[in-house]
């Protein structure tokens, strides 16, 4: 029995060690004892397999458009207007700063040559939904960069600028007593280009009691006067002395007025001009246009004119019809 209890006890104690700290140990009879290598075994690992996913099909997605950014809209910053300058001590009124005016100017015992409302800046100004009234002188002074709209001038004398560039006049009513508006020239005649250059004037309304022409330009170049209404009294509605590139088209003549009044347009010494598409009635007598001096490229077509009188004077031979001529 001594000698079978360790060989009971032995499977336990392996079992022990083993579990303690695995180890190889052989019991020697003779010798009545265990020897262990004291090696420790190897654990055999059990390989984890590799699992290969398996791809899930997935349905079809919906495809989610992506909207463009929108762009924000910013709002175009109000330009505010200014009022009129207050009147200075010389009763009339001076613009010298850039700006868009407003307002109602009115001059009272101010000179014959003077005037109401100055416009002293060239680097843009615009006067517009205004009054001038003046007994005396002129109404405006004009500047270079200038646009003059939705007013009305009631004087003695219109608007005035001496050898001035880039100006506009567009629905401006004109009340005077001899000339409504006038650019003034000096010493041009032979000047390339003209010093009075790119003017435009539109739906306008001229009117006068006396004088010679309502609407005067001397040495102006690129010209447009368009769609305005003119009802002299003076000998004639417009004048463009040594004018180059004009335009004249789809304006109203009345010409009715008499005795005085016989003419609509004088082109004298007038380099390329275009009258078209104006409408003008006038008794016998009276025509829409003259031409005299040395103008050349002249163009007179698709006018109307009604009431006995004539298209084109003082070219040979004159003309009593409503256009298609070069002169």
């Amino acid at each position: 029995m001594k000698k079978l209890l360790p060989l009971l006890i032995a499977p336990l104690l392996f079992i022990y060690t083993a579990n303690a700290e695995p180890v190889n140990c052989v019991y020697i009879p003779e010798h009545d004892k265990y020897i262990c290598d004291n090696a420790t075994p190897t654990p055999t690992q059990t390989p984890v397999p590799t699992v290969t996913p398996t791809a899930t099909a997935t349905a079809s997605a919906t495809l989610t458009p992506v909207l463009p950014t929108a762009t924000p809209t910013i709002a175009p910053t109000a330009v505010s207007t200014r009022p009129l300058p207050p009147r200075s001590s010389d009763g009339t009124y001076y613009i010298t700063q850039t700006g868009i005016y407003s307002g109602t100017a009115t001059c009272g015992n101010i000179g014959a040559g003077a005037h109401c409302v100055h416009i002293w800046n060239s680097n843009g100004v615009t006067l517009q939904d205004f009054t001038i009234t003046t007994a005396q002188g002129y109404g405006l002074q004009f500047d270079n960069n200038v646009t003059i709209k939705r007013g009305t001038i009631t004087a003695p004398l219109g608007a005035s600028g001496h050898h001035k560039i880039n100006t506009t006049f567009d629905t401006v009513v004109f009340d005077v007593s001899t000339v409504a508006l006038q650019y003034i020239g000096s010493g041009c005649e032979a000047s390339n280009p003209r010093p009075n250059l790119n003017a435009t004037v539109r739906n306008s309304t001229f009117m006068n009691d006396s004088g010679h022409e309502l609407l005067y330009m001397k040495c102006a170049q690129d010209v447009t006067i368009e769609g305005n209404q003119f009802k002299p009294n003076s000998d004639w509605a417009v004048s463009l002395p040594d004018g180059v590139n004009v335009t004249i088209r789809r304006n109203t003549f009345d010409l009715t007025s008499e005795p005085g009044n016989w003419l609509g347009i004088e082109l004298p010494k007038v380099s390329n001009a275009l009258v078209t598409e104006n409408s003008a009635t006038g008794p016998a007598g009276d025509w829409l246009v003259w031409t005299c001096c040395g103008t050349t490229g002249l163009t007179v077509t698709a006018n109307i004119v009604s009431g006995g009188m004539g298209t084109l004077c003082c070219v040979s031979p004159p003309s009593t019809g409503s256009g298609g001529l070069r002169h």
